[in-house]
């Protein structure tokens, strides 16, 4: 992304004021260099035996996992709908993680089915009922077990692990579940998962937190060993959304990562996978939320300006899974190189006071028809939000390479989301 000589932001090379002409607002854009330079970090950074899952719950649109598994990610995926996307893209079962605390038989029936090369199970009683479903297939299922640790990912912004959570089981039942699998004819245990935090941004934080996942899965083979072919390692590799955050150094973190891999591999005597998840770190950056100023005014001496989309769209920046609400990075697209002499509070078209996307956000001198435009909007944005209150429209999405562009979901579209490769994109 850059700006132009008009002061307008550009994706790739076209102007985001000439891909609203074609879409209207509000739109969620996406640049694929974004996306193809993310996943190139991961994959030259990380050791040789670590395999990349992308987290389709960060953005499941089909033609963003298209060219994410195109890339060479593999899926992580959590849900039946999410399963549609991977088998609509073609994707490998062998290249398929699946997940979730609350699986229902419907769904471990099809993952089955689709013989999906990693599954995870979350509880004692999910073993149990997998045992039995396997039972009446007349199969031997191979199954990975989630464990909620001791130890949190501290200095995370979202933490999964090291308190009483919903998933995977308790660090301390770790052996009870082994020897209970065991005695079980057809669940065959082969590996370990662990998600203990997101939105992480220190390298020291993230080189701590999987060190001690590495640590856990040795002594737990040490203890009892058993048919161990891969140890997933979460991630949870953040992004920076507000004042005073800074980047993860990802180069600098996986470093020491890969010689905890190295000490990991030669302490267990034997080739073991290292699964890598990442959603928000592969697409976040990738996306702006654009929405366009509909009215201007001013109430009890705070100055407004009224969009067309809101927190229906990009909940969020509403202040969605933060204590304190602060301002998401927000820019007006088309006065980028305007000086900064006004203060807006940024509300929605719902009818809550609540939709309030920015806080006396610092912008130039705002009129109707201005775009204002939700940053790092690649992740998290339309998926998690309560589109369907109020009933507004759907917005459209649009992937963009360079002078190509491509709508991947039409403005009120809400399931049935075609995938599109990159040779379809449309020259502008």
């Amino acid at each position: 992304m850059n700006i132009g000589e008009n002061g307008h932001l550009f994706m790739g090379s076209i102007d985001i004021a000439d891909i609203v002409q074609r879409t209207g607002t509000p739109v969620y854009i996406y640049d694929v260099a974004t996306i193809e330079r993310k996943i190139k970090q991961i994959q030259t950074s990380m050791h040789d035996k670590t395999e990349l899952f992308y987290s389709l719950k960060a953005n499941p649109n089909p033609s963003i996992v298209k060219l994410i598994y195109d890339a060479g990610a593999n899926l992580e995926i959590c849900s039946l709908l999410e399963l549609e996307i991977a088998m609509q893209i073609k994707a490998s079962p062998k290249r398929v993680l699946y997940l979730g605390p609350g699986k229902t038989k419907e769904e471990i029936r099809a993952v089955l089915e689709f013989g999906v090369e990693y599954f995870i199970i979350e509880s004692f009683q999910e073993l149990e009922l997998i045992n039995e479903m396997a039972n009446r297939l007349k199969r031997k299922v191979k199954a990975g077990i989630r464990f909620n640790l001791n130890s949190s990912a501290k200095g995370s912004k979202l933490i999964m692990g090291g308190k009483p959570r919903q998933f995977g089981i308790d660090e301390e039942q770790a052996e009870t579940l082994i020897n209970t699998a065991e005695k079980m004819k057809n669940i065959m245990i082969n590996g370990i998962h662990v998600y203990n935090g997101t939105r992480i941004l220190q390298s020291d934080v993230l080189v701590d937190n999987t060190k001690y996942i590495l640590e856990f899965a040795q002594k737990l083979y040490n203890k009892h060993p058993f048919n161990l072919q891969y140890v997933d390692i979460g991630g949870g590799m953040g992004i920076p959304y507000f004042k005073n955050e800074k980047e993860l150094d990802f180069e600098q973190a996986a470093v020491s990562i890969n010689q905890s891999i190295e000490e990991f591999h030669q302490k267990i005597c034997k080739p073991i996978k290292i699964l890598l998840e990442s959603g928000r770190f592969i697409v976040g950056e990738s996306g702006v939320y654009t929405t366009k100023v509909l009215y201007t005014k001013e109430s009890k001496g705070v100055k407004f300006a009224i969009t067309d989309g809101g927190t229906n769209h990009h909940m969020a920046a509403g202040g969605m899974g933060n204590a304190l609400k602060k301002n998401f990075p927000l820019k007006t697209l088309n006065k980028m190189n305007k000086p900064l002499t006004e203060q807006y509070n940024i509300a929605g078209p719902l009818c809550t006071p609540n939709d309030v996307i920015a806080k006396r956000l610092e912008t130039p001198a705002l009129e109707p028809g201005d775009l204002i435009g939700i940053m790092n909007a690649g992740a998290y944005g339309l998926t998690a939000s309560p589109v369907l209150f109020l009933s507004h429209f759907i917005p459209a999405e649009v992937l963009v390479k360079e002078n190509k562009l491509k709508i991947i979901r039409e403005k009120g579209q809400l399931t049935g989301v075609s995938a599109c490769s990159l040779n379809e994109l449309l020259e502008v």
